[in-house]
Order: structure tokens, then sequence, then C-alpha cells
């Protein structure tokens, strides 16, 4: 079952960049899409994500090192799922 759920969500994912790539997908969608995700994972920066853990931004720079963060890079800004 859960091979099945996998193989799904890959077809998804590839059929939304498909979609993109041919020109399907308008630019108002495109943002809708990032809105909801940028939502559902909570992302915030470094300096907030060490505030909110009360600990210094090197030691969340650290974190992110050793693969503990779930890290988006978008035009030089580093973004942590929280």
């Amino acid at each position: 079952m859960e091979h099945n759920k996998l193989n799904r969500s890959e077809l998804i994912c590839n059929r939304l960049i498909e979609c993109d790539e041919n020109g399907e997908l308008m630019y108002r969608e495109q943002l809708k899409i990032i809105h909801f995700y940028l939502k559902k994972f909570n992302f915030t920066s470094k300096s907030n994500l060490a505030k909110q853990r009360g600990v210094s931004a090197s030691a969340i720079s650290q974190s992110i090192k050793r693969g503990r963060e779930m890290v988006l890079e978008l035009n030089g800004v580093t973004l942590i799922a929280n």
C-alpha cells in the first residue's frame, strides 16, 4: 500500500512540473502552491528559529550542517521548516 502511495505522489509531482513547463500552470496558481507549502511547513529564518528555541544562530547553523533541519534556499535566503 505504501508503495502505491509513493508512486502516486511521484506521479502528481511530475505532472505538476510538466504542467508548469508546458505553460499550463499560471503565475497566480504557482504562487498559491508556494504559499500553501510555506504555510504548511511553517518556514522561518535562522534568527527567528534561534529566538523561538532560545539558542544562538550559530547553534541553528550547526543543526543545519548536521542535517537536522529541513531547509529551503531561496535567492540566498535560508528558510527552515519549523
